[in-house]
């Protein structure tokens, strides 16, 4: 609904101290900004099972890399979120272009200033939470944006009605079936990737984590069917924190905080999202169709007029079978012989 039903913003708050960090800290998004990334990605016709390159890349002067110095080579766009790939986000951002990234956040409910480049394809910029709250809020939507809510109705002294705002029309920006796709990779990331700390019991939830160099930022943000949450955690100096990263300290807080909503009652435990395309079974290391050595598979499904991924390479031939080894009692007999 778009209507804002909490907001902390932050420590200290007192008659002095009026700064309010959730709608006036602009701060860096890091990798929770991808999702505006992958939204083009999927706008332009691509699907989570398309394939993608995490494989060196140089753009002029600037060469990304990701988080762990590692590169998969040929994975899934869902694989790629899921783990928060860099050099995919960034080859993701020129391909689409980043204007059209712009765009996109902008129009999902980033109110703050953007420039267009390739780093922000890394969230290179500087948002506050509110904004991306919501924006993650068109994707929990359904993909209809509406403007953060904090006043329903205004009333006189006679009871009068002067503003009603309890039925405020949304507007359009995702298709269905875009954020039906964008919403499945983000809960990928929560059930597989880098924000299993936000894991619910007994309800979907979806989001991404963001973290900035030297941990200056620190974000979780994340819906479930009813609620969507955007929490940051940083110093109002910019200096480094120690041991905070967005899947662990905000995705903690994240999960606290809907833990004790949800226990409060809920009427929705699990994503609307469209069904329909062919049954899939990709090998879940790699994203990938799965092959017949592949050890771990799950469900998905391409839809019509999607191109069929490609075949797993990571698993071409069957895991060795450890050599057997001999039980106490066998051991005991052979020396007896």
């Amino acid at each position: 609904t778009g209507q804002v039903r909490a907001m902390v913003g932050g420590v200290h708050w007192n008659q002095d101290n009026q700064f309010n960090r959730a709608w006036q800290a602009l701060r860096q998004p890091g990798s929770s900004f991808k999702a505006f990334v992958y939204a083009a990605a999927l706008l332009q016709g691509m699907t989570p099972e398309s394939s993608v390159e995490d494989s060196p890349t140089t753009f002029g002067d600037w060469t990304p890399k990701n988080s762990d110095g590692k590169f998969l080579g040929k994975i899934t766009l869902g694989q790629a979120l899921q783990d928060s790939r860099n050099v995919v986000a960034a080859n993701l951002c020129q391909q689409v272009g980043s204007d059209r990234v712009v765009e996109v956040a902008r129009a999902m409910g980033i109110r703050d200033p953007l420039k267009s480049h390739l780093a922000l394809a890394l969230g290179a910029c500087e948002v506050t939470p509110l904004s991306m709250a919501s924006a993650y809020c068109t994707i929990a939507s359904g993909g209809i944006f509406r403007e953060p809510l904090a006043v329903l109705q205004v009333l006189d002294h006679d009871g009068q009605v002067l503003t009603d705002n309890r039925s405020l029309p949304g507007q359009r920006i995702l298709p269905k079936d875009v954020t039906s796709q964008l919403t499945e990779m983000l809960m990928r990331g929560v059930l597989y990737g880098t924000g299993t700390a936000a894991r619910l019991e007994g309800i979907d939830a979806a989001g991404k984590t963001g973290t900035t160099d030297d941990s200056r930022d620190a974000w979780f943000v994340g819906f479930t069917p009813e609620y969507t949450l955007a929490c940051w955690v940083g110093n109002d100096d910019h200096s480094a924190m120690w041991g905070v990263y967005g899947g662990g300290l905000p995705a903690q807080i994240w999960q606290r905080v809907m833990t004790r909503v949800v226990a409060r009652g809920y009427q929705q435990a699990r994503f609307h999202l469209e069904e329909g395309g062919t049954p899939l079974k990709l090998c879940s290391e790699s994203g990938l169709l799965a092959g017949p050595h592949c050890p771990k598979t799950r469900e998905a499904r391409r839809l019509p007029g999607a191109a069929r991924p490609d075949t797993c390479s990571q698993h071409t031939t069957p895991k060795p079978t450890p050599p057997a080894t001999a039980t106490p009692q066998e051991s005991k007999t052979e020396n007896a012989n």
